[in-house]
């Protein structure tokens, strides 16, 4: 009600000065019940240093309740998009630890191994494992991005051998 009452002081002064004012209010109906109105209030001089005011009100509460339906909607939004983020990032590194198990196990077998089939097949599981990591880290790296927190290493490369690694 403070705050209330320092807008319709806002406003009175404006009146005595003779300045237009414009501006949203909390207002109550007759029937007790708050809406929020939009106001223009504007002088006009009837005479000389006599003035009229002409007030235009717009009844603005739904238009003031969809905005805060809008505000807390994006509130939740970013909260589930955090949550995804937390919720990625810990899936990513839950996922990338068995994998590299895996290419761990298949490196030894790939030591012991002589059959060129098995090898072959070996190789296989490893470069899939890999490309999967590849993907995993792909993850992380969304993750990171949406949450601000991705940093980039700058380092040099021969170009000519990453184009050639880029066409395989």
């Amino acid at each position: 009600e403070k705050e209330q009452k320092e807008v319709y002081d806002w406003i009175e002064d404006n009146i005595k000065n003779n300045l237009e004012w414009m501006g949203e209010i909390l207002s109550k109906g007759k029937d007790g019940k708050e809406y929020w109105e939009e106001n223009f209030i504007f002088p006009i001089e009837v005479e000389k240093n006599r003035y009229e005011y002409v007030i235009l009100v717009k009844n603005i509460t739904h238009r003031i309740e969809m905005e805060k339906k809008v505000i807390e909607l994006k509130r939740k939004a970013v909260g589930a998009s955090y949550e995804k983020s937390i919720f990625l990032a810990n899936m990513s590194h839950d996922i990338r630890t068995p994998v590299n198990g895996i290419i761990g196990f298949v490196d030894l077998l790939l030591e012991l191994e002589k059959d060129k089939e098995k090898i072959e097949m070996l190789n296989i599981v490893k470069s899939s494992s890999e490309l999967l990591i590849m993907l995993i880290n792909d993850i992380l790296d969304l993750s990171k991005i949406e949450a601000g927190k991705l940093k980039l290493n700058y380092e040099k490369v021969e170009l000519e051998k990453l184009m050639r690694i880029v066409a395989m």
